[in-house]
């Protein structure tokens, strides 16, 4: 058992067991947990055309959006001074 932490969402699902996703800023809470339901050992060369990943991907993505839209609407919505 171990940690990874990455920024990389198909590195994340191919190498997890479960997936927990933070909320964008300094105070980060989790906003999601995926557990990854693809069978051991896995062919990292070709888990991406699988149902299970792209359905995964799919919601894990739809939650991360979200979130990079905070953190752009944050940093990026101010008036210039």
């Amino acid at each position: 058992s171990g940690l990874l932490v990455t920024q990389d969402v198909d590195e994340a699902i191919s190498l997890a067991d479960e997936v927990i996703l933070h909320s964008a800023g300094p105070r980060s809470t989790i906003v999601g947990r995926y557990e990854i339901d693809i069978e051991r050992p896995r062919d990292l060369l070709e888990i991406r055309s699988s149902p299970q990943f792209v359905e995964t991907y799919r919601r894990i993505w739809a939650d991360l959006k979200g979130e990079v839209m905070k953190s752009y609407d944050r940093n990026f919505s101010r008036p210039n001074p």
